[in-house]
């Protein structure tokens, strides 16, 4: 549905693909959930970017890669601490939007080539030095997806949702900085003894809607380490 939409722009090894030896085993709900899988990927930033840098240098398709998605990295990072310093610095309902946004794909990025993309066997699998030097770029990448989770709350704690939650029986609105992470890492690992609580069902729906970020990101944690089966 969607490939006229992505086939200029993305970089071709990144894209979902179906499996045409199960096409027989997939009813509707299957190619329902690829085509919204699908529009999601294009719509992600960091697929342009990297479609872009391949593009400009295919003889170091790899090394583009990396860098589209460093630069793509320090890109949101920005974004979000301007917005966790300057909650008001620009219209509240943009800063949400920018946000919410770059949080979203934060953690959709991480569910797609985590869980959902095949990854066929390479050879690095069998270069120890190489998979292990893989393995840790992942896990910064993943370091960071996840504290800019926490970072990225903050921001909305101490914009005008922070109204809607107490802390210490103060409103979180324009809180100090340190405050606002302190309340966004005790909500995301559900450690609330009662002094960081939602004045309202507003409030109590983004708190909730945090720990359900969490929880999506330390579950695909869990499936990620089990063993293969043999």
């Amino acid at each position: 549905m969607f490939k006229n939409l992505c086939a200029k722009l993305y970089y071709e090894q990144d894209k979902p693909k179906r499996i045409d030896g199960n096409k027989d085993n997939e009813g509707f709900i299957s190619t329902l959930v690829f085509s919204v899988i699908h529009l999601l990927w294009c719509l992600s930033l960091i697929e342009i970017f990297k479609g872009i840098a391949v593009s400009r240098s295919p003889s170091t398709e790899r090394k583009s890669r990396a860098n589209a998605i460093d630069f793509h990295t320090v890109l949101k990072w920005v974004i979000v601490l301007f917005f966790l310093v300057y909650p008001r610095g620009l219209a509240w309902k943009v800063g949400v939007g920018t946000l919410a946004y770059f949080l979203f794909m934060n953690l959709f990025s991480y569910f797609y080539y985590h869980l959902w993309k095949y990854e066929p066997p390479t050879e690095i699998a069998s270069k120890p030095d190489v998979f292990h030097a893989r393995t840790n770029r992942r896990f910064i990448l993943f370091a960071l997806s996840f504290l800019y989770s926490i970072v990225g709350f903050a921001a909305f704690f101490r914009g005008p949702w922070g109204a809607e939650l107490r802390l210490f029986d103060r409103s979180m609105e324009n809180a100090p900085i340190t405050d606002a992470l302190a309340a966004s890492v005790a909500n995301a690992f559900t450690f609330t003894p009662g002094q960081f609580v939602p004045a309202s069902h507003f409030g109590y729906a983004l708190l909730t809607t945090q720990v359900f970020y969490s929880f999506v990101f330390l579950v695909v944690i869990l499936v990620v380490s089990l063993p293969p089966k043999s």
